[in-house]
């Protein structure tokens, strides 16, 4: 079964699906949606026959696709909808659900097209959305944190005295434990391309100069020191990416030597390591990478 799932910016959500009545996928609906325009330059050779390879990227891609409404609801009333639904004025995510795998493009609406069906025929609606990222993204957002809380000794212990663990509170009658950060990470993307993603780090107390490796060569490295309830966030789906500290511009914070190049997520196994210069204080950092895989189609 193949279905759609179409939300706005502001929440309102309209659903198709394979089937008899209500708002179904036309047929065909969907033959243009997994499209993608790939644009390849090349430039002739000067001593010899044929060319070489200058580039190759793909581009933004306009998805498109056709439902149409078949039930006993009024026919005007729901003409009405789908021309109040389809508005430029915002922004749609559009879930499409088939074989069982749901994968999900996000764009601006960039044509509608809503036919003077003479009254009684099925209502039929087809729009595009103009998407700036090409590929279709993973249902679920992945979330990866660094490092597990473990027990503080080796047996199931009752903590006596509320500063049983340096820098961290453990409350009389409750089991110690404390939050221990190997450092390095290993995610798997399982995509068909690179992914980006998000660096969120959390401060539950000072954390001076956090970096934030890839593989162990490119880094980007805060020169500051996050306090207590700070939140920085690395977030590298923008374009260009964006650094920020409590929601503000933080980018000049950044080390001159830190590298936004090349820091995508690989297919398949990538590393990545959180380190700080007052090493005695990783418990006191919570860092999770957040990201969707990236598909070709569905």
């Amino acid at each position: 079964m193949t279905s759609m799932r179409i939300i706005r910016s502001d929440g309102r959500e309209l659903t198709a699906a394979d089937g008899w009545q209500g708002w179904l996928i036309a047929d065909g609906g969907l033959d243009d949606w997994l499209d993608l325009d790939i644009n390849i330059t090349t430039a002739a050779n000067v001593l010899t026959d044929g060319s070489r390879l200058v580039s190759k990227r793909v581009e933004e891609c306009e998805r498109t696709a056709s439902i149409l409404y078949v039930g006993s609801r009024d026919w005007a009333e729901v003409r009405d909808e789908i021309l109040s639904f389809l508005s430029p004025k915002h922004t749609f995510k559009v879930y499409v659900t088939h074989a069982g795998r749901t994968r999900w493009a996000e764009g601006e609406l960039s044509a509608r097209s809503v036919p003077l069906e003479p009254e009684g025929r099925p209502c039929r609606a087809t729009f595009s959305i103009l998407c700036c990222d090409p590929y279709l993204r993973s249902e679920d957002a992945h979330e990866y944190a660094f490092g597990d809380s473990t027990p503080g000794l080796g047996w199931p212990f009752v903590s006596v005295s509320e500063t049983f663990v340096p820098g961290v509170r453990c409350p009389v009658g409750f089991p110690a434990s404390v939050l221990i950060y190997d450092g390095i990470n290993t995610i798997h993307n399982a995509g068909d391309v690179t992914a980006t993603y998000t660096v969120r780090i959390e401060a539950d107390g000072d954390l001076v100069d956090p970096t934030i490796t890839k593989d162990g060569t490119r880094f980007v490295k805060l020169v500051t020191t996050l306090k207590a309830g700070d939140v920085a966030e690395i977030d590298f789906t923008k374009s260009p990416p964006r650094v920020e500290v409590n929601g503000e511009n933080a980018m000049q914070k950044c080390s001159r030597d830190s590298s936004f190049v090349g820091m995508e997520m690989a297919v398949g196994a990538n590393t990545f390591t959180f380190s700080i210069s007052n090493e005695e204080n990783r418990s006191l950092a919570k860092v999770q990478i957040l990201y969707n895989d990236r598909y070709m189609g569905v």
